[in-house]
């Protein structure tokens, strides 16, 4: 997990699972890799509150944004 992504090490490789708001996939972060890892059917979003500097109050039952 970074501030920008969190990956998921699967039996295939390295996948990405979740980007953070706001940002390109490609220009953000791909083109800083390296590699390029597996990318996910159902990519998510990473919940916005964990962005913000006040208390998160996150509701784990919430459901996710796919970014496609």
């Amino acid at each position: 997990m970074t501030e920008r992504a969190v990956f998921e090490l699967t039996e295939a490789g390295l996948m990405l699972i979740e980007v953070a708001p706001g940002l390109d996939l490609e220009r953000d972060i791909l083109q800083h890799m390296a590699f390029r890892p597996l990318i996910s059917e159902s990519l998510m979003l990473m919940p916005s509150e964990i962005f913000r500097t006040e208390r998160m109050n996150l509701d784990f039952n919430k459901q996710k944004s796919e970014v496609r």
